[in-house]
């Protein structure tokens, strides 16, 4: 196929800096919803009924993994190749979504019924809430892959906050908040099928040589991603299961401020990966070159995002939630060190899928999971709980880290650690510095200074992006 819908619109897509920063900003909106959302459910409802709402989170979290089949990042290669038009993409990605979730409902739910009987029609209301969230991610995911993220990242605040929103004015329980969670998805979904922004190809019946090739494309990534969700909650699911409810809330609320923080290097995943699926596909020697400075823009960010993390956080805590913050706080600061494994962590994913052969990945990743879920079962036998958890969360996250680092070094790339772990040093001593000087003036002079070393620091980022997608960039109009 020489010629398709989709090439004008590639070479219009913006570049990976743009595209990041778009994605970031959608983030942080989600982000900003969050805090409100995690703020009032804690103040309301209390640690073991957060708990609650986190062990059933993590659930249907598995379904909307295993649902996305790796489309948000899989169905790239398919364009890259050209071998789908866009009405076959969007038909397949939406009944492969439909029927992943259908199926997984019922095993999830005895689970639930086995283990929080009481809370079975929330799970069923929050199964709702992912389902149309796939769907709506299916017709979202055929500009993700043509590098056009405008869209999505203008539905995605609108969403974020009509959770708010609702959560602040009616949530008194965890089953109120599964239904305001549902308000926030259905208007995700009436703007993806209504896309005031950008005209969409009409979906139609897809044939089965179409689902079969979306499949071929993600399933692959689909399983990494699936087994890399069941990484991150495997702590959250064993305290809930051995340590109970409260335990496990203390770590859900450290869990949740941990995402976003990884919002950072989630964008840039996101934006990047198209990107460098082309160039794999077209042997391009600047694949190397764009993992390279991916690398070290992570490596840069990771030490300085720890710092801040580590101390403006428990501050932030204190504000928003006065004396309950008490049991969160040191979960918060301990898992302020996965910021430190996670930034780069996500740029080595990355690399290991946007190739065709992720078995290696699978691999590592089953053995991560055991991995974390032993030494999660021993820190809370030990009577750690939710301490304990999270240091096995930091624990892990290196380890983990570590040997991704190898295998990225052995089947992709060689890259090269010190020049930005060297800016990495030099910004997280800055970024100390500055943040101790103004401690003692109190917290909201601390958080500016965390402000102000976030913008010069994303500042000095997207110049490096630009600069590195432009030399890797096709002309236009090839």
């Amino acid at each position: 196929m020489t010629d398709t819908p989709e090439s004008p619109t590639m070479n219009r897509s913006f570049g990976i800096a743009a595209n990041a920063t778009l994605i970031l900003i959608s983030r942080v909106s989600q982000a900003l919803g969050q805090v409100v959302v995690v703020t009032v459910l804690l103040r309301r409802l209390g640690l073991a009924q957060f708990g609650t709402l986190g062990y059933l989170l993590a659930l249907v979290g598995m379904t909307r993994q295993a649902g996305e089949l790796g489309q948000d990042l899989g169905l790239s290669r398919g364009h890259m190749r050209k071998v789908l038009h866009s009405t076959e993409i969007i038909s397949a990605a939406v009944l492969s979504r439909i029927s992943v979730a259908i199926v997984l409902s019922g095993p999830l739910l005895a689970i639930v019924l086995l283990t929080a009987p009481a809370d079975a029609r929330t799970f069923l209301v929050l199964q709702l809430d992912v389902l149309l969230c796939l769907v709506a991610g299916a017709l979202f995911s055929d500009y993700r892959a043509r590098e056009e993220v405008r869209p999505e990242s203008l539905a995605v605040p609108f969403a974020s906050l009509t959770v708010a929103l609702s959560t602040w004015l009616f949530v008194d329980s965890v089953a109120t908040f599964a239904f305001c969670s549902l308000g926030g998805s259905t208007v995700l979904f009436a703007l993806a099928i209504m896309n005031p922004w950008t005209p969409l190809p009409r979906p139609s019946l897809p044939s089965w040589s179409a689902t079969k090739r979306v499949l071929s494309d993600s399933l692959s990534v689909a399983v990494c991603n699936g087994l890399g969700f069941a990484y991150s909650r495997a702590g959250l699911l064993a305290l809930y299961v051995l340590g109970g409810a409260e335990a496990s809330g203390a770590y859900s609320a450290g869990l949740r401020i941990l995402q976003a923080a990884g919002m950072i290097p989630g964008s840039l995943a996101l934006a990047i990966f198209p990107r460098l699926s082309r160039l794999l596909v077209d042997e391009s020697p600047d694949y190397s070159k764009l993992a390279q400075r991916a690398f070290d823009v992570m490596l840069t960010v990771c030490i300085p995002a720890m710092a801040a993390f580590h101390i403006v956080v428990p501050d932030l805590l204190i504000l928003i939630l006065g004396d309950r913050a008490a049991p969160i706080i040191p979960v918060a600061r301990i898992m302020s060190g996965c910021v430190g494994a996670s930034f780069p962590g996500t740029i080595l994913g990355v690399l290991m899928l946007s190739g065709e052969t992720v078995k290696s990945y699978i691999r590592f990743w089953v053995g991560s999971i055991a991995f974390h879920s032993t030494i999660v079962v021993i820190a809370v036998t030990k009577g750690a709980e939710s301490v304990g958890a999270s240091a096995a969360l930091v624990i892990s996250d290196l380890v983990v880290t570590t040997i991704l680092f190898c295998i990225v070094r052995t089947e992709r790339v060689r890259l090269v650690v010190w020049p930005g772990l060297l800016w990495g040093a030099i910004w997280g001593t800055g970024t100390v510095l500055i943040l101790m000087t103004l401690a003692p003036l109190g917290p909201s002079l601390r958080w500016t200074g965390a402000a102000a070393v976030a913008v010069l620091l994303g500042s000095t980022l997207k110049n490096k992006l630009e600069t590195a997608d432009k030399s890797v960039r096709p002309p236009q109009g090839m």
